[in-house]
């Protein structure tokens, strides 16, 4: 499966022969520049090969596909506040960074997670093992 994604992010989809119901059942972490105001730095996208697309993740959870998908509700909560925490650390999304769902953030899902997961991170930073992030760089 990563094989046959390493080629269709090189634009080689006829070697790829990933059949279509293997597609979208799971990211793949993809190396991307990223320009910042000291240069150029490596970032890590997550790819998926599927052609499903939808603007937010609230959006995605109420499709068809959510419906007969059924993905696990509280493991794309948690992912979410992962990607998310990064706020704390002083990163900032803008309006051309689709990871922000506000509408999502006043859903259910994250109603106690998201508190618990904002103390914990929140600890962290207060920790000198730990801190920021940017003083790694």
């Amino acid at each position: 499966m990563v094989a046959g994604w390493r080629l269709l992010i090189r634009g080689k989809p006829e070697e790829a022969a990933l059949p279509d119901s293997s597609t979208g059942l799971g990211w793949v972490p993809v190396p991307v520049t990223v320009q910042v105001d000291s240069g150029d730095e490596i970032g890590i996208l997550s790819w998926s090969g599927s052609s499903m697309r939808y603007p937010s993740l609230h959006e995605a959870l109420r499709s068809h596909d959510a419906e007969r998908l059924r993905p696990d509700l509280s493991s794309q909560a948690t992912y979410y506040m992962e990607c998310t925490l990064a706020r704390l650390h002083g990163v900032q999304f803008g309006s051309t960074d689709y990871i922000v769902d506000e509408p999502f953030e006043r859903g259910p899902a994250l109603a106690t997670l998201a508190s618990s997961m904002i103390e914990q991170e929140s600890r962290r930073i207060a920790d000198s093992a730990f801190g920021l992030l940017s003083k790694l760089g």
